[in-house]
């Protein structure tokens, strides 16, 4: 039997960015619930969600890369770098070999594929971005996790 060990935690959440903030609102009972914004939601029989506001991508993601990145795997990204940062390895190459990424997502980018229906369907039709069918898959987040640090294991 094979053993996993998690080492380090990251959190991109509605309580805040960073694994202390999060803690800190579990433990209070604080909820991060809010009215939506960003986006027309008069068509929506929603007006509240949990959403990350105060999260900033380009903090630790290259600029260059945020273009090819949907925002769900944009958190996961930013997610794993703190987790990563956290567990303190020693990164070396067999260790780069052997390491994998798992994440869960039952879809992918979602507000990808909205603006590519938009573009498609809308008043104005338009071309879709050529990345769009890469950001919108379930496996974005894990492709990009597992880029950003090199990690090819099983």
């Amino acid at each position: 039997m094979r053993r996993v060990a998690i080492t380090g935690m990251g959190v991109v959440s509605g309580t805040g960015n960073g694994v202390e903030p999060f803690w800190q609102a579990v433990k209070t009972g604080r909820h991060c619930f809010g009215p939506l914004e960003g986006f027309d939601e008069s068509r929506l029989n929603i007006r509240h969600g949990a959403v990350a506001r105060n999260f900033q991508p380009d903090q630790q993601i290259n600029r260059k890369k945020l273009g090819y990145l949907d925002r769900f795997a944009q958190l996961a990204l930013s997610a794993a770098h703190e987790a990563i940062g956290d567990a303190g390895i020693e990164w070396t190459e067999t260790l780069k070999r052997n390491t994998g990424v798992i994440t869960g997502s039952t879809i992918g980018g979602q507000a990808t594929q909205d603006e590519a229906f938009l573009r498609l369907y809308g008043s104005t039709a338009r071309p879709v971005n050529p990345v769009t069918i890469p950001k919108v898959m379930p496996c974005a987040a894990t492709v990009a996790i597992s880029m950003e640090f090199g990690l090819t294991g099983p």
